[in-house]
């Protein structure tokens, strides 16, 4: 029994982590032999380039065929586009052209990019530190926010203990100090943080 839950774990793991394994579909017009998946509106066609989360909301621009693929085997195809591909609905990106890249929803906060064949490597770079850039910009908020609140909650963690003898506990102004030390605090991560932009 547990040596038949590792076959099926391992054979999973082996089916996830080679692309889109487990399509053996055939077509006679493979367009990727690695496996990438494409889009492809009207004639254009759009390879995935990676994930970004979402910012602001781009414009609906329709339907693409989706490839479908098929990497194991020894008549592996890769990507293509079957006969009657599946649609999938994609949106522009803010900042680019459509016709160089587009999206589709992964997740909730998550946005999949795809990049058209027909961008040069260069354009294809620029693309994906822009898009990289924004990802950072993001995540460099969210660690600032969490520097900034990580002070008030220590402070109010010592407050919230039940122990006799802490500061001002039998102060009519107790609250408002530990209130005034949980601002204070996050104003000087704030200010660090603002300095250190600067420089």
């Amino acid at each position: 029994m547990r040596a038949n839950m590792y076959a099926i774990v391992v054979v999973g793991l082996l089916a996830t982590s080679s692309g889109c394994a487990g399509l053996h579909e055939t077509s006679p017009r493979p367009t990727t032999a690695d496996g990438t998946l494409q889009l492809r509106i009207d004639e254009d066609v759009y390879s995935q380039r990676g994930n970004v989360e979402r910012t602001d909301r781009g414009k609906l621009l329709g339907l693409a065929d989706a490839s479908n693929c098929s990497d194991v085997g020894p008549d592996s195809l890769g990507s293509y586009f079957p006969e009657d591909p599946r649609s999938i609905r994609v949106g522009s990106v803010p900042g680019f052209e459509s016709s160089e890249v587009v999206v589709t929803n992964a997740a909730e906060r998550q946005l999949v990019v795809y990049v058209a064949d027909s961008v040069t490597e260069e354009r294809g770079d620029e693309i994906d530190a822009k898009l990289a850039s924004e990802t950072n910009r993001q995540l460099y908020i969210l660690s600032a926010l969490t520097a900034a609140f990580l002070p008030p909650t220590l402070v109010a963690g010592l407050f919230g203990m039940n122990f006799e003898g802490l500061p001002w506990s039998g102060s009519s102004w107790g609250f408002y100090i530990a209130f005034g030390l949980c601002l204070l605090s996050s104003a000087a991560v704030w200010l660090f943080l603002w300095n250190a932009s600067r420089r």
